[in-house]
């Protein structure tokens, strides 16, 4: 794990003070100075940076967090952690799903339909080494398979999904990908569908699509696979 390097902020002035912290903390996030998991300083601290009180600070910090972009812990670990760019988009579909105003089957359509492009768009655009990466991750996943640790990491399920759409070079389309899997990963936790056994095999069949830039054979097994993972979670 890299080390994280330090982070500042400027003073703030306006008269609506949270909403310039707020302000200041995700500019800091899309500019990639600070970053997904990253421990925002103390409270006393942040006061301090900011030039502003710490009941301040809280009230930024409880906004951010209402909009998906910061995780507020307790404890001695405790603090303030940066989330998933992608986070608020997860939550706010997952939230949908939940209330009953988007059905599993419109979801599924819904990510069949974004993935078929994907695979167009990473079949003209992906580099060899786009694709290297993607067959190392499946080489990962075989491996955690074979040790029965293929379910203990959302991130099997979720890198195979960023990798591809990193391969568009279309940064919207990667955010969307992934806040999709991530919410599909929630979803096979909760719901524990039996493992696919295959799910290797089925990748990598998936991948020598890519690599022969045939999107109408990789968006036909891509498509194959999802309808399957969907039909199991109906289960």
């Amino acid at each position: 794990m890299t080390e994280q390097a330090a982070i500042s902020f400027d003073a703030v002035r306006s008269a609506r003070l949270f909403e310039e912290i707020c302000d200041q903390i995700k500019g800091q996030l899309s500019q990639g100075k600070i970053r997904p998991g990253d421990k925002l300083p103390p409270e006393r601290e942040l006061a301090g940076q900011f030039g502003v009180s710490r009941s301040a600070v809280r009230e930024a910090l409880r906004a951010l967090e209402v909009l998906g972009l910061v995780e507020l812990r307790k404890g001695s670990k405790g603090g303030a952690f940066l989330l998933d760019e992608s986070a608020p988009l997860t939550q706010s579909m997952e939230d949908m799903i939940d209330l009953g105003r988007v059905s599993m089957r419109d979801f599924t359509e819904a990510r069949i339909l974004i993935t078929e492009l994907v695979v167009r768009l990473a079949c003209e655009r992906g580099r060899k080494k786009d694709f290297d990466a993607i067959e190392r991750d499946i080489e990962r996943l075989e491996a955690a398979v074979a040790r029965g640790e293929g379910r203990s990491d959302t991130a099997y399920i979720t890198n195979f999904y960023d990798l591809l759409a990193a391969a568009t070079g279309n940064q919207m389309l990667r955010f969307l990908t992934h806040g999709i899997a991530k919410l599909l990963a929630g979803l096979i936790n909760v719901k524990q569908p039996a493992p696919m056994k295959d799910l290797g095999a089925r990748r990598r069949a998936i991948l020598q699509g890519l690599r022969e830039r045939d999107a109408d054979k990789a968006g036909k097994l891509l498509t194959e696979h999802l309808m399957r993972v969907h039909a199991r979670m109906d289960r």
